[in-house]
């Protein structure tokens, strides 16, 4: 056994008591090993048995108040360009579900009934995407009504 694989052996094993057999064949022969594997072995059972740290009852509290103070501010903002992209896309492969094979299967299995479900789900989706754009850049939004509402009156 070399050397790398004798220590890496003893490293594998659970319980840094337990030296496996080949490792422990090859600690007879080579001092450096022998030496190495007892020092980790040592060093495995000193670190068992240290006390561990006390960590106050209200650690969440502490690190709560220390966010809170900090002056630092993050907000991920999704471009208005990604969003237009990205409704454009949706807009795209629903208007063309109709034309693909799939949906030629589903209407030739369940008939023509099939497509108020399909163009109900399609709506959905359309209002819900358009929701969550104009929630998501609300302050775009009033300014687009107060304009309108200008130009109106």
């Amino acid at each position: 056994m070399k050397c790398k694989n004798a220590i890496q052996s003893f490293l594998d094993s659970e319980d840094s008591c337990y030296i496996p057999f080949p490792a422990r064949l090859h600690m007879v022969f080579c001092k450096s090993c022998r030496n190495e594997i007892n020092t980790m072995r040592n060093i495995f059972n000193n670190a068992k048995y240290q006390p561990t740290p006390e960590i106050p009852v209200d650690m969440a509290g502490i690190i709560m108040d220390k966010i809170s103070d900090s002056n630092i501010a993050f907000e991920k903002h999704i471009s208005f360009y990604r969003w237009l992209f990205a409704g454009l896309v949706i807009s795209a492969s629903m208007f063309l579900i109709p034309y693909s094979d799939s949906f030629a299967w589903l209407k030739q299995h369940f008939g023509s009934g099939l497509e108020i479900p399909v163009n109900i789900v399609l709506g959905l989706v359309v209002t819900s995407y358009a929701a969550s754009f104009i929630g998501t850049h609300i302050d775009e939004a009033k300014k687009i009504i107060k304009i309108i509402s200008d130009k109106i009156h």
